[in-house]
């Protein structure tokens, strides 16, 4: 898989890798997604403790249709899980997170964070749409004591862009 990590404001790359890396600026300077409870004012909302249970595997895919005729060239995407039940090892975008998110296409720019409870990804093709089909997988661990889960899991795509790096209107840009 041909993956590569860009920093932000690099002077390396096409017209379309400079808007895909305006489109992860944002994202990561926007922080915690919509609706979460750590906005301004509010009081962090206190994790489950949860005690991962190392060698253990719970992976999900995240997949991905895009509309009929539509070119999506860059996505952003919130996964909000059971904290209580599984976890990602590790923090924000450190590498722990980075190694937890997998099959990705070739070809990606892309940007895990970590909020606890909720996976913040930014994926760009840097040439040609995003394909339909899995977006990646994440590959959680379970929480020590915690049940088997298959439910508690939530999944949005707060932003999506064209070839052009023009942001859907309906997707929150």
């Amino acid at each position: 898989m041909n993956t590569e990590r860009f920093p932000v404001g690099t002077s390396r790359g096409t017209f379309t890798q400079v808007a895909v890396l305006a489109l992860l600026a944002s994202v990561a300077a926007a922080g915690e997604p919509k609706g979460s409870n750590t906005g301004e004012g509010a009081p962090p909302a206190k994790a489950p403790e949860c005690r991962p249970v190392k060698g253990s595997h719970r992976p999900m895919a995240v997949r991905f249709t895009p509309p009929r005729d539509v070119n999506v060239q860059g996505l952003t995407v919130t996964v909000q899980y059971p904290g209580a039940r599984v976890a990602i090892p590790g923090k924000g975008s450190d590498d722990t997170v980075r190694r937890h998110v997998t099959h990705l296409p070739d070809d990606v720019i892309w940007y895990p964070k970590d909020l606890g409870g909720t996976l913040r990804t930014t994926v760009a093709k840097k040439s040609g749409p995003i394909p339909p089909g899995r977006l990646f997988t994440i590959d959680f661990e379970d929480c020590a004591g915690a049940t088997a889960v298959a439910s508690g899991f939530d999944c949005t795509v707060d932003a999506a862009s064209d070839p052009f790096g023009n942001r859907d209107r309906k997707s929150g840009g």
